[in-house]
């Protein structure tokens, strides 16, 4: 298993997620992991009981994460399926972008989650990408 990592960052009135890890994919894992710790104030409780699978096609990468992480809000809002892992492949062809993604996790559950805050939308604004040698960052602001 990869070392991912995400933390917050300081913003006036919406948050920043910034997600670390081996890869794009492993990155992306980290934000979606910060969005859970984000809306719940005890992620540890969601279990791995069901799937969600999806695709994603994006002119750059950029919109590529955008369109994933927004797809994983889809989720949150229209069926309060909240995800516990996120798992996916990334595949470049001919300038255009393909992510096939899954989620593992369960619906909310009141009583058992604890709602602490609310995510209205990812924001492209300042959606930025970081590659070093080793490990790549995404740093995304979410309106909540």
């Amino acid at each position: 298993m990869s070392k991912r990592e995400f933390k917050f960052l300081e913003h006036t009135s919406d948050i920043y997620v910034e997600g670390c890890g081996e890869s794009t994919i492993d990155a992306i894992a980290s934000c979606v992991e910060g969005m859970l710790n984000l809306l719940l104030s005890n992620p540890e409780k969601v279990e791995e009981k069901e799937e969600r699978v999806f695709e994603i096609r994006g002119v750059d990468l950029q919109e590529l994460i955008y369109l994933t992480l927004e797809q994983v809000l889809v989720f949150i809002d229209s069926e309060g399926f909240l995800s516990k892992s996120f798992f996916g492949q990334i595949i470049e062809n001919n300038g255009q972008y393909f992510l096939s993604g899954k989620l593992k996790g369960e619906k909310f559950v009141f009583g058992k989650h604890k709602p602490k805050t609310s995510i209205k939308g990812v924001t492209f604004h300042e959606l930025t990408i970081r590659f070093s040698n080793s490990k790549t960052c995404i740093k995304v602001l979410l309106d909540i």
